[in-house]
């Protein structure tokens, strides 16, 4: 499981970029997403939280990604993007 941090969430917590999550089919994992406020990677237009900040050793604890309705696209290294697949989609819940 890897869970946004407390400041992408609504306030008094955050700022509200959160927008929901997903289990990936092949391995169960849940993974919530946020809005990509940062100026690197527009054409992906998410963050997707892929490990505790607290347990970051070096680089991000999010990938950039687009999460779609069934898949998302993530870029896991700087030219290298892979296709995630899940059932559902929770961004109804979060907004």
């Amino acid at each position: 499981m890897s869970y946004a941090p407390s400041h992408t969430y609504y306030a008094p917590h955050g700022d509200g970029s959160i927008l929901g999550s997903f289990v990936e089919d092949e391995h169960r994992y849940v993974f919530e997403y946020s809005v990509n406020n940062d100026n690197m990677f527009p054409e992906y237009p998410h963050k997707i939280w892929v490990q505790e900040e607290s347990n970051v050793v070096n680089g991000n604890a999010y990938r950039y990604g687009r999460v779609m309705r069934t898949r998302c696209k993530i870029l896991v290294d700087e030219d290298v993007e892979e296709t995630w697949y899940f059932k559902q989609n929770s961004n109804r819940i979060y907004g």
